[in-house]
């Protein structure tokens, strides 16, 4: 994943479920100050869509740690 806003398609295999559900259901998607996206869905996503979510409708994507960053990690 890149450093980028995730798109649908990237969400989509995140979740295990189709491309056009997390077009038809996902709001708004806000970057967090660590660098990870926080995806938010409507409250009316079926709930076998929602699987994968928080209880508040939510994923978050965290990039993977980059390579060449040698600073220490928790």
């Amino acid at each position: 994943m890149k450093d980028a806003i995730p798109t649908n398609q990237e969400v989509a295999a995140i979740l295990g479920i189709d491309e056009a559900s997390v077009e038809k259901f996902r709001q708004e998607t806000h970057r967090l100050q660590d660098g990870a996206w926080l995806v938010q869905f409507a409250y009316w996503m079926p709930q076998e869509l929602r699987q994968g979510l928080t209880g508040s409708f939510t994923l978050t994507i965290t990039l993977p740690p980059d390579p060449h960053d040698r600073r220490e990690r928790e």
